[in-house]
């Protein structure tokens, strides 16, 4: 089994492929905007946002778990969190499509929501892509 971690240069990439590797029958592969000080020799430099070499760098892979994210909060410009969090997992999802790939492991965080003052009461809270539409001035 091929297994692609994008985002897999931080540290939890980093774990992710020391626990995957050990496996004689899983081979993996890194894709990252950052090298891998760790891993450079399976990694690949990529981004959720660059659509076409996504798509290549997915050839031959059976599983993709997904951690590219923007999730600081000093992340400038702003519209990077709409761009990578939103765009770049569509982006993943249509070069996973092109390539055949049929499995994801999608992972996230609070950070993804900021900082929050207040603890809502609502016990449905908004979806990510609404928060992320409100964001970027996409919806009222």
């Amino acid at each position: 089994m091929k297994i692609a971690i994008i985002g897999g240069s931080g540290f939890v990439g980093t774990k992710l492929i020391d626990t995957l590797s050990v496996s004689p029958e899983t081979s993996v592969i890194n894709i990252d905007k950052q090298p891998s000080q760790t891993h450079a020799s399976i990694s690949v430099i990529g981004n959720v946002l660059d659509p076409d070499s996504l798509s290549h760098a997915l050839i031959g892979v059976n599983t993709v778990v997904l951690l590219a994210a923007e999730h600081r909060d000093d992340v400038s410009p702003t519209s990077l969190y709409y761009d990578v969090n939103v765009q770049g997992m569509q982006n993943t999802l249509e070069a996973m499509e092109k390539q055949g790939v049929k499995q994801i492991v999608f992972t996230s965080s609070v950070a993804i929501y900021g900082w929050i003052k207040i603890i809502p009461t609502n016990p449905f809270p908004p979806t990510l892509l609404t928060i992320m539409a409100k964001a970027n001035g996409k919806l009222n």
